[in-house]
């Protein structure tokens, strides 16, 4: 059926004819606690029942607008290994025709890099060697999404991670520097206010492990506007920082 432009006062009534299955109604000794059986075959209480129903579009009373970035999708800090779940070189990159036409079909606008491993994984970027990160940027920059980058925040002592610091510093600058037009946001660790993060008896991990001597801020960008995440004491939530304002 064509649709037709409407002035925003319209109200659409439209009629529904609605079926209700008799396994969705209650047995009438259900609802008074009385014994019996389930109806017999072919009675008016087993048969599915109609109703009509009246539906209105009110267009001159609209709700929330729903932001264009709104949908999103999530993946692990591994998915940008190449070779990472059987795919042929790396997941994310422009030459991925078909996922990124399922990213713009589907209206994906943001995507997350982080989750659990991006506290256990070397950084991608670490040692100068970029091309994970080039390759996620130039497929989201094709795909019409922003990305929200989550750097490494977690480095126990018994497996340190190195000097998080800079190698995050590096590494969000590069990031700014070359694609901050596909940049949503950087974040810091995945859920560092989960208890295995904490110290607890025969358990040493915080504060050790995270940061001890970064003081109340972590600036992320050397060299023109800083970001800086602020550090919770004791409860270390996950620091989400918005970037280009």
């Amino acid at each position: 059926m064509p649709l037709t432009a409407c002035p925003r006062s319209t109200v659409l009534p439209t009629m529904a004819r609605v079926t209700v299955p008799s396994s969705s109604r209650p047995h009438p000794a259900a609802r008074t606690g009385a014994a019996g059986g389930a109806p017999a075959a072919g009675s008016q209480q087993s048969r599915p029942q109609i109703h009509d129903v009246t539906i209105a579009v009110d267009a001159g009373h609209p709700g929330p607008v729903v932001a264009g970035d709104f949908a999103g999708l999530s993946f692990e800090r591994q998915a940008l290994n190449s070779g990472h779940a059987g795919v042929t070189g790396r997941l994310f990159m422009s030459a991925n025709n078909s996922l990124v036409t399922l990213f713009r079909n589907l209206g994906v606008r943001s995507l997350r890099i982080g989750g659990g491993t991006v506290d256990w994984l070397a950084p991608a970027g670490v040692a100068g060697n970029y091309a994970p990160i080039d390759s996620l940027f130039a497929f989201a920059a094709a795909a019409g999404a922003k990305v929200i980058y989550t750097l490494r925040l977690f480095s126990p002592a018994a497996d340190p991670a190195g000097d998080l610091k800079t190698i995050n510093a590096e590494i969000a600058a590069y990031i700014w520097r070359r694609w901050q037009r596909s940049v949503a946001n950087f974040a810091l660790g995945n859920e560092p206010d989960w208890h295995a993060f904490h110290t607890y008896d025969g358990h040493p991990w915080d504060p050790a492990g995270l940061w001890p001597d970064s003081g109340d801020n972590t600036a992320l960008l050397r060299g023109g506007r800083a970001e800086r995440g602020n550090r919770a004491a004791g409860n270390r939530q996950h620091a989400v920082l918005p970037v280009g304002e």
